[in-house]
């Protein structure tokens, strides 16, 4: 077989060095898919706790418009972590 015969395959190897491993593609796809549909939730779930209690009975879904930790340090004395 002579050099002007080389196919269409055989020439992607010889320019990249290796076959393209559409297996590997398609399974970090899927991965990253499922890693934004997962961290959706948890990204409202943050959101609503930063929320104060008259601004989230307002609207629960839009961004919060300050950050309330006061949220964090009630239920931790609500559950008296200190005290075990």
């Amino acid at each position: 077989m002579s050099a002007a015969m080389v196919s269409k395959s055989e020439a992607k190897k010889q320019l990249t060095g290796k076959p393209i491993n559409w297996g590997r593609i398609v399974t970090y796809v899927v991965l990253v898919l499922f890693a934004i549909i997962y961290a959706g939730p948890l990204l409202m779930l943050v959101n609503t706790s930063l929320k104060t209690l008259p601004e989230f009975m307002k609207d629960a879904t839009p961004v919060s418009s300050s950050l309330n930790f006061k949220n964090f340090v009630g239920a931790w004395n609500k559950a008296s972590f200190p005290a075990t």
